[in-house]
């Protein structure tokens, strides 16, 4: 995956939203939800406190819930971001649409 295109989609469309940018916390919470690590270890690869990445996560999932106009939270980032075609569908999750 490309995280640097990806990472910048996501804070062009916060910018866009809120005209604030993703801050390096955020950008590694998003990372490392998108690959099912848990709070626990983003907090200590980034060196900090678990607390201190709950409160940025939960703050985090607001604000990408204003600029996708839906609920977002760590359960359901991924999805949120392939609808978009932000990242691509993994192909045995795509839906076989019968050709007309």
């Amino acid at each position: 995956m490309d995280w640097q295109s990806l990472l910048q989609s996501i804070d062009c469309i916060i910018q866009q939203q809120t005209g604030k940018h993703l801050t390096n916390i955020q950008s590694v919470i998003i990372k490392g939800v998108i690959n099912g690590q848990r709070y626990t270890t983003i907090a200590q690869e980034y060196g900090c406190t678990i607390g201190h990445i709950k409160d940025t996560s939960y703050k985090l999932w607001q604000i990408l819930t204003l600029a996708f106009g839906e609920t977002i939270h760590k359960n359901n980032i991924r999805a949120a971001l392939e609808r978009r075609g932000l990242i691509p569908i993994p192909h045995s999750d795509r839906c076989d649409r019968p050709k007309p």
